[in-house]
């Protein structure tokens, strides 16, 4: 895209301009960003775009710290891309030829009281943050975002829908796929074709395909869809405190919205020219500046976390409030869900319920509310609720304890209550902790010993060079163990490749049995490495995780990665572990993470005597260091972002082999 012209120009004295400072931090950011160029030309040229754009982030903040500017920037995976590049790929909301607004409108409730802030991902209204990649769907995925939001009104069911869906199917809308759309064009899409499919069913491929929408996996309709009445800051205010996340088109080409980090993006240069689909999840104020709260769809590395906070009250700015507008979901929409049996209901409840009311914190019962909205959480019956109510009282009392006692020096690490507050011990052991030394157990004659006197970096973080792909989230499913083979496969591909690919987890899951694991009832690292020796494996994107085994649908043309053998570390010595991170990359582990103090760790290094060399879980070290004199290894978990540290745990290294998490290191060879 408009590289001869750029290339032509720049490259031939570009080598010369560079800052040779940067090399080093040229090289880490490709590898970060997964960037790889088809000629020395093009890189040349991608080179001094990204010195470009570094010198205009640092020359910005400068300003900003001088007070000149409310927000501030800082570089992202878009930083060799031209504003042209981004308008093409990126950025292809348009109204559509001959548009009118449709007379039946949000207009607001004049007088009607809202609340002077609001962040609908607070109440599990929002999904996680996407990624378009190339393609120029930013249009669907602010339809899907006003959909689930919806949904969840409607149903009390977060769901993630599918783009692809619309990608694919919604052309005779006057939709474009790749080459943009619109978003109201797509509700009536789902209106007329009575359904959309979940991101589950039917997974975005970031490319224009044939329709393989399915009825039967149909998760949400809607009946119709409103505009917010036109250019009304006032109005999309109380359309978003009383309908919820509201789809937008505003401009976002300006270099300073491409690079924002954080703080309130208040641009004068900004246009009313809309170009791009976005979602309004919120709004409020930061330091007396009102702001409108805006998802994205660039990935988590745009922005602060895949977020924006846009100007609120300043002329609409980059037009936000032009063409606002949601859909409507009848209410008797139900989404299609596979029945999981509650585990230890029994036993539980018949000794709590029965008194478990009296024993309730009144003061809580708001917590306890948005608690339950915030990680969706339904009960089938009074009783149930009730006595979930008293675990995750207990917990929430176990987490204060703790906390107070970390204030005072007695503990190196903070706890926090997460969605896992009102689960027992045993429930998250059945559920969530299923790795299993399988019987017979014997180590393999080869292992990974370590290198006496070898020189290692005293702390390393594999993330940092883009050995690790995103936290998933394991769901109710015990697949712990496929999530950490998959995690040391990733990285190995990566080191091999210079390729990072997301892995699928139930390819392992559904056709590893043979191998001796059991899906989502538990299984052993190795057993899958050598499910993939004999087979390969399938990509996420592919082979998308499901939480529940199925039927193997493994795809030998679809393989993305293979290995050839595996090796184990020595068995308990956390040095030849430490050489193996340094020398190997991410290497899958076991420990036992049944431990209340591990399941709500917040941040800082856990380090808990009561832990076991039981082993029960799978995960992965990705780094090792030191924090306030205490040496960690730093873990990726399979709990989702909301465990831990966004997904990850430091666990306490040269500890004795805390947890067991020296015990069965292991790793694939490619």
């Amino acid at each position: 895209m408009l590289r001869s012209l750029l290339f032509a120009v720049c490259c031939s004295a570009a080598l010369a301009n560079f800052s040779t400072n940067l090399d080093q931090h040229w090289e880490l950011w490709k590898k970060t960003h997964s960037k790889f160029f088809s000629s020395k030309n093009e890189e040349l040229g991608r080179r001094e775009l990204w010195e470009r754009n570094l010198e205009f982030i640092t020359i910005h903040n400068l300003e900003a710290s001088m007070g000149l500017h409310s927000y501030d920037l800082s570089m992202n995976h878009m930083g060799d891309m031209t504003v042209e590049e981004i308008l093409q790929s990126l950025s292809t909301t348009r109204v559509p030829p001959g548009f009118q607004r449709q007379t039946a409108e949000f207009v607001g409730l004049s007088g009607a009281p809202v609340p002077d802030s609001l962040d609908w991902r607070e109440k599990g209204y929002v999904t996680s943050v996407k990624n378009q990649g190339a393609c120029g769907s930013c249009w669907a995925f602010s339809a899907v975002g006003a959909l689930e939001g919806q949904l969840m009104k409607t149903t009390g069911k977060l769901v993630e829908l599918s783009p692809q869906n619309l990608v694919d199917c919604s052309s005779k809308y006057g939709n474009k796929g790749c080459n943009g759309g619109w978003m109201t064009d797509a509700f009536q899409y789902v209106i007329d074709n009575g359904g959309i499919d979940s991101e589950s069913s039917y997974p975005y491929k970031g490319v224009q395909g044939q329709c393989r929408y399915d009825p039967s996996q149909h998760a949400a309709n809607c009946t119709k869809y409103y505009y917010v009445r036109e250019g009304d800051e006032e109005a999309l205010k109380q359309a978003v405190a009383n309908i919820g996340p509201i789809s937008v088109a505003i401009d976002a080409t300006r270099p300073q919205f491409v690079f924002y980090r954080s703080g309130v993006y208040n641009d004068p240069s900004c246009t009313k020219k809309i170009n791009h689909g976005v979602l309004v999840v919120g709004y409020g104020a930061i330091a007396g500046q009102d702001f409108w709260l805006v998802k994205n769809s660039w990935g988590s590395t745009f922005g602060d976390g895949g977020y924006i906070r846009m100007a609120r009250n300043q002329d609409n700015m980059c037009g936000i409030a032009l063409y606002p507008c949601y859909p409507v979901i009848r209410p008797e929409v139900l989404l299609k869900e596979s029945a999981q049996t509650m585990v230890l209901w029994s036993l539980l409840f018949a000794v709590c319920c029965s008194t478990a009311l009296a024993h309730f914190n009144t003061n809580l019962d708001q917590h306890w509310e948005l608690w339950k909205k915030t990680h969706s959480k339904f009960y089938s019956e009074k009783d149930e609720e009730l006595g979930r109510r008293e675990l995750w009282e207990k917990n929430l009392e176990l987490v204060t304890i703790h906390n107070l006692e970390a204030s005072m020096g007695l503990h190196s690490y903070v706890l926090s209550m997460n969605h896992m507050g009102d689960m027992t011990t045993e429930e998250i052991l059945q559920s969530l902790a299923t790795t299993r030394v399988p019987l017979g157990f014997k180590r393999q004659t080869a292992e990974f010993v370590g290198s006496t006197g070898t020189a290692v970096p005293d702390s390393l973080d594999w993330r940092d060079k883009g050995y690790v792909t995103s936290v998933k989230n394991q769901g109710a499913c015990g697949a712990c163990w496929a999530f950490t083979a998959v995690g040391s496969l990733e990285g190995q591909l990566m080191k091999t490749t210079g390729k990072l690919v997301d892995l699928s987890a139930q390819n392992l899951v559904d056709c590893s049995s043979s191998y001796g694991n059991k899906g989502c009832n538990g299984g052993w690292i190795t057993n899958a490495f050598q499910y993939v020796i004999d087979n390969g494996i399938d990509s996420e994107s592919y082979y998308p995780y499901k939480a529940v085994q199925g039927q193997c649908k493994y795809d030998p043309s679809q393989s993305v990665a293979n290995c050839t053998k595996y090796y184990y570390v020595s068995q308990g010595d956390e040095e030849a572990l430490k050489e193996a991170v340094a020398n190997i990359g991410p290497i899958s582990v076991a420990i036992d993470a049944t431990r209340p103090k591990f399941v709500f760790y917040h941040s800082g290094v856990y380090n808990d005597p009561s832990c076991t060399k039981k082993i029960n879980h799978g995960v992965l070290v990705v780094g090792y260091g030191a924090m306030a004199g205490q040496d960690f290894w730093l873990v990726k978990n399979s709990w989702g972002t909301r465990f831990g540290d966004g997904g990850y745990i430091r666990m306490a290294r040269n500890q004795n082999n805390m947890c067991g998490i020296a015990s069965y290191a292991c790793y694939p060879v490619m």
